[in-house]
C-alpha cells in the first residue's frame, strides 16, 4: 500500500479555522494520527481522503504546501542573514546571494507578510554587500595609490 506525506495538512487545517480535535471529529480520524501526519508522519490515502473531504479540500491540496515552503525558506534567508551580521569577516558573495534568493522568493509569494519579511532581508542584504563592496574599491584604490 502507498503512503503518502500531507506537506499542506497543517496550514489548511488553519485556513479552516479548526482544531485537532474538531478536525478528529469532522474528518473520523484520530487526534493522535492527525498530529502525527501534521509532524511529517506518512498515511494511507483512505485517510488522506477523510481528511480532504472534512476539509473542502482536495488531497493534492494537501500533498504539497507552497505557502509555508516559502514561510520555511523566508525563515531559513532571515536566519542566514542574521549569522552573516554577527560574522567578523564579511563575504560579498554572501551578501550577494543573500539578497538574489530574498528578490526571487519575493517575487514569487503572494502572501503579503511573507513578501513584506523578504524584502526586508534584501533590503539588508544590499546594503550590506554595496557597503562591503564601496570598502572593498577604496582599499583596492589605496593599495594602487600606495604602489605606484
Amino acid at each position: 500500500m502507498e503512503l503518502t506525506r500531507l506537506e499542506g495538512l497543517w496550514s489548511a487545517r488553519r485556513s479552516a479555522g479548526l482544531s485537532l480535535r474538531r478536525l478528529a471529529d469532522l474528518s473520523g480520524v484520530t487526534y493522535p494520527t492527525i498530529h502525527r501526519i501534521e509532524h511529517g508522519g506518512e498515511t494511507k490515502p483512505e485517510t488522506a481522503r477523510k481528511l480532504a473531504k472534512a476539509l473542502g479540500v482536495t488531497v493534492e491540496d494537501l500533498e504539497y504546501d507552497e505557502a509555508d515552503k516559502m514561510r520555511r525558506q523566508a525563515e531559513l534567508l532571515e536566519w542566514r542573514l542574521r549569522q552573516y551580521e554577527s560574522r567578523e569577516e564579511q563575504s560579498d558573495v554572501r551578501w550577494s546571494n543573500l539578497h538574489g534568493i530574498a528578490a526571487f522568493l519575493q517575487d514569487k509569494t503572494r502572501d503579503e507578510d511573507l513578501r513584506a519579511r523578504l524584502e526586508r532581508v534584501a533590503e539588508i542584504a544590499l546594503k550590506q554587500w554595496s557597503d562591503l563592496f564601496d570598502w572593498e574599491q577604496e582599499l583596492e584604490e589605496v593599495e594602487r595609490e600606495g604602489v605606484a
